[in-house]
């Protein structure tokens, strides 16, 4: 079972009362009714998914991944809508003391994994110029290259 929570950040210029509508790829749709305040409102959604695909590195299964809708509705009016697709999976790193000082070993879903990776920093001091293309080869190098992990050095969102 996974518990989740979409948080919400909704501007509102008047104060009223609207439902949220969560649904993901795998569940039905979920109704809750809030109170907005004028102003900026933090709402918080838990969502259960009760039988979760889980995301894995591409040795160990599939990069399972779930697209998660909300929609604010004023009765049958939507006011707004907005969609996130992202993994499900839980990353530890364990820390324990050994008889060489402290391990480090990341656990993927309860699996110990070799992370084999570099850190990927920003391509050009001006996001803007550097192409969805350029990042998707630079992406490919590094699986081609049998890593399974990146550290990003900034954000970009394609």
């Amino acid at each position: 079972m996974a518990q989740l929570t979409a948080v919400l950040e909704i501007k509102s210029t008047v104060s009223k009362e609207i439902t949220i509508e969560i649904k993901d790829t795998d569940s039905e749709r979920a109704y809750e009714t809030y109170k907005l305040e004028k102003g900026t409102n933090s709402i918080s959604v838990p969502i259960t998914i009760a039988h979760p695909k889980l995301w894995w590195t591409r040795e160990l299964g599939e990069q399972n991944l779930y697209t998660f809708y909300a929609n604010i509705l004023d009765e049958d009016d939507i006011l707004a809508e907005v969609s996130v697709q992202t993994g499900l999976r839980q990353i530890q790193l364990i820390r324990n003391k050994d008889k060489y000082g402290t391990t480090f070993q990341f656990e993927l879903n309860g699996i110990p994994i070799f992370a084999k990776g570099a850190n990927h920093i920003p391509n050009d001091s001006f996001q803007t110029d550097v192409t969805e293309e350029r990042y998707r080869h630079e992406i490919a190098t590094a699986a081609a290259s049998n890593m399974n992990m990146l550290r990003v050095w900034g954000w970009r969102h394609l």
